[in-house]
């Protein structure tokens, strides 16, 4: 089989959301060996098999990309990674599906342009395409203005209520954020 036959399948699959196809290619014997090389293989736009399953929402292919080991810190040649693409295309279930993998990205990294998984989600969540209400800006009583760490709390706080909401199962299987949560869950 041609290279580029086999990478551009990759790719088709992971736009198409063809999760059982990807995973039972990835675990076989045909490609043992191969499959951390694969997972390094970038686009045109510089991005990963993982960028375009983030990019296309599919949660799915997401999971069998990490299960393969996909680099969730991977950066495109806007230097944003899988975390900043899902984020901005407002799949918010599969930024948190990739806080809670084994080896999450840190949600303050930067893309070219200066900003943070953490300012993507932060966007995504403002918009109201996001579909998502949000009653109180600040806690009450607060007097409007917010410390950083009641911004992270607040933060993570949206962050799971949009994942529990998704069928997925959201925050409630991977038992925390950052670096090392989840680990136990698989």
């Amino acid at each position: 089989r041609k290279p580029e036959k086999l990478i551009a399948k990759l790719q088709k699959w992971c736009t198409k959301g063809k999760a059982s196809k990807l995973q039972s290619l990835l675990a076989g014997p045909q490609l043992a060996g191969l499959v951390p090389e694969l997972l390094r293989i970038k686009d045109a736009h510089g991005q990963s098999l993982l960028h375009l399953a983030c990019r296309c929402g599919h949660t799915d292919v997401v999971a069998a990309l990490l299960r393969a080991g996909a680099d969730t810190e991977a950066q495109d040649r806007d230097q944003s990674t899988p975390a900043h693409v899902a984020a901005a295309a407002g799949h918010l279930s599969i930024v948190a599906q990739l806080l809670q993998c084994d080896h999450p990205p840190d949600v303050d990294l930067t893309n070219a342009r200066g900003v943070s998984i953490r300012d993507c989600v932060e966007q995504s969540l403002a918009a109201p395409a996001a579909g998502v209400q949000h009653s109180h800006a600040h806690p009450p009583g607060s007097g409007g203005e917010m410390s950083d760490e009641d911004e992270d709390a607040a933060w993570c706080r949206r962050l799971r209520e949009e994942a529990s909401d998704d069928e997925l199962g959201g925050a409630a299987r991977g038992g925390g954020w950052g670096r090392g949560a989840g680990a136990e869950a698989d």
